[in-house]
């Protein structure tokens, strides 16, 4: 998973200025609408609003795309809070499945 690759990249960086960075990651798959080299629609919207609630270091997915990952991939996530998605009336009140990196 590309995401995954990013963030061991970022991981094993060096700390910047004294701080050490970390990625937070908003995960979902679905539908959404293309325009001037822009996407838009309520799986981009999921995405934010996922990113909005990970903490540094954590990626959290919808359940739904997380029923949709490899068995490997499936096994390690984790449910975590329930969250209403603002704007998205279908998505309301669904669960996020995560990954937290450890630090090394």
């Amino acid at each position: 998973m590309w995401c995954l690759a990013q963030w061991d990249g970022v991981s094993a960086a060096p700390p910047a200025g004294g701080q050490r960075v970390s990625i937070r990651v908003g995960f979902h798959f679905g539908p959404t609408l293309s325009a001037g080299g822009d996407v838009f629609g309520d799986s981009v919207n999921i995405a934010a609003r996922l990113v909005g609630v990970a903490h540094g270091a954590q990626i959290i997915t919808s359940v739904a795309t997380a029923s949709a990952l490899s068995p490997w991939l499936r096994e390690r996530t984790r449910e975590v809070a329930a969250l209403t998605v603002k704007g998205v009336a279908r998505h309301r009140d669904r669960r996020a499945g995560g990954w937290t990196k450890q630090p090394t």
